[in-house]
């Protein structure tokens, strides 16, 4: 379960969300440009601040009451940005690797997720020598 209450003030409006999701599945956020998506999406991975509270399977991510956040990057959270950022200076393989190393145990494993995603032929290559769409996939 994702529990969601949050507030975040922007320019044009105030974000306040009260959600709670069932996890498991797949969940789609539509709204119109600048209605808060992006936002929403940052505040729960960790790299947008914002008050409020944010639990997952019962773990607490955000209580600003009791000034608890946890970092992005200690959160369970998978976010493939529209630029795929991907580090230069690694492989596509060094890339996944870097993915794998934080994984918590309870996904795909690296093997599945390069057959999945047709990447075992990328893996050797440099990040300047793919595609859009292949930087998208590896990302």
């Amino acid at each position: 379960m994702l529990e969601l209450r949050l507030h975040k003030p922007l320019a044009d409006f105030d974000l306040q969300v009260d959600l709670h999701i069932e996890t498991g599945g797949v969940v789609a956020l539509l709204g119109p440009s600048g209605s808060g998506k992006t936002t929403l999406l940052n505040c729960i991975g960790g790299f947008t601040s914002c008050s409020g509270r944010i639990t997952f399977d019962n773990s607490i991510w955000l209580d600003s009451a009791n000034k608890i956040d946890i970092p992005a990057h200690r959160r369970a959270v998978a976010t493939v940005f529209q630029d795929g950022r991907l580090f230069e200076h690694l492989s596509v393989e060094g890339n996944v690797d870097y993915a794998v190393k934080r994984n918590p145990g309870n996904g795909p494993g690296k093997l599945e997720v390069c057959a999945v995603l047709n990447l075992d032929n990328l893996l050797p290559r440099r990040i300047q020598a793919l595609s859009g769409g292949e930087r998208q996939r590896v990302a």
